[in-house]
Parts: C-alpha cells; sequence; structure tokens
C-alpha cells in the first residue's frame, strides 16, 4: 500500500512580498518566518518598517526552522531542523540550535564537507569530487 500524502496546502503569507526565494530552494515542511517587521504588534502599523528576508539560490530549510525577518540566507546554506535564525547566514554554512550557531559547512549536493569553521583550506565533495575553498571564514566552489 503507497503512503498517502499528507502534506497540508500551503497559504500565501501576507508578508510574502517581502520574503524572497532563489531559484533551487529546498523547503522542508513547514519553516517559520516570523512577521516582517522587529517588534510587532497588532494595534500599531508599522508598514514602513518591513525588513526585507532574502533566501538565496540552494538554500535548504529544514522543519520547524524559525527565520528572523530581514536575513539573508546565503547560497547552499543548511538551516538544520527547528533551528531559530537570528542573523545572517554565509553560503554553504550549516547551522543548527536555538538560537541557531554554525555547525560545519555544506557542499552543493548536500553532504558535509571536512573544513573547519575558520582558516584557510580546502575539501573535496566525495560525491561530486567538487573542490571547496575556505578562505577567511568564506567557503566558495574552486572552478
Amino acid at each position: 500500500m503507497a503512503a498517502q500524502n499528507t502534506d497540508v496546502p500551503q497559504t500565501k503569507p501576507p508578508n510574502a512580498k517581502r520574503l524572497i526565494l532563489s531559484t533551487n530552494v529546498k523547503k522542508w515542511t513547514r519553516p517559520g518566518f516570523l512577521p516582517n517587521v522587529h517588534n510587532p504588534r497588532s494595534a500599531v502599523v508599522r508598514k514602513d518598517e518591513y525588513r526585507r528576508t532574502l533566501v538565496k539560490r540552494g538554500a535548504t530549510i529544514g522543519a520547524n526552522a524559525t527565520i528572523v525577518c530581514g536575513v539573508t540566507l546565503g547560497e547552499y546554506c543548511f538551516i538544520g531542523v527547528g533551528a531559530v535564525i537570528t542573523r545572517d547566514v554565509k553560503p554553504y554554512a550549516l547551522m543548527a540550535g536555538v538560537p541557531a550557531r554554525q555547525i560545519g559547512w555544506m557542499s552543493r549536493h548536500g553532504e558535509r564537507l571536512d573544513l573547519p569553521l575558520t582558516g584557510n583550506t580546502t575539501a573535496t565533495s566525495p560525491a561530486t569530487g567538487e573542490i571547496y575553498r575556505l578562505e577567511q571564514g568564506i567557503v566558495s566552489v574552486q572552478d
């Protein structure tokens, strides 16, 4: 017997114009995006204080992760299940916890890379053979 799809249809959030999802973004079941104002109050109109939240290409957001308004999620970052993101996330960063902290680096293929959080070094993806370079706290794919 085939498993039934239990996903609940998603409705467009009221702040959809301020949330930008780039191409190839993987969103697991029900990540939460907090209101687009830093300190919302239902009786106070603050449309002039809306903050832009940007989710860049290839980002993965785990189930029940919460993204505070006004942050940028870098390309191919990986947000763990239940993490609470309160500040910008670097490209390829692996984030976990409440509040979220960087605990590693991920490849575009979704594998954890054998790289320290800081330093200058390289790692090779076993699945693709791509070489990832860590320089001054930033990871990039070597061409």
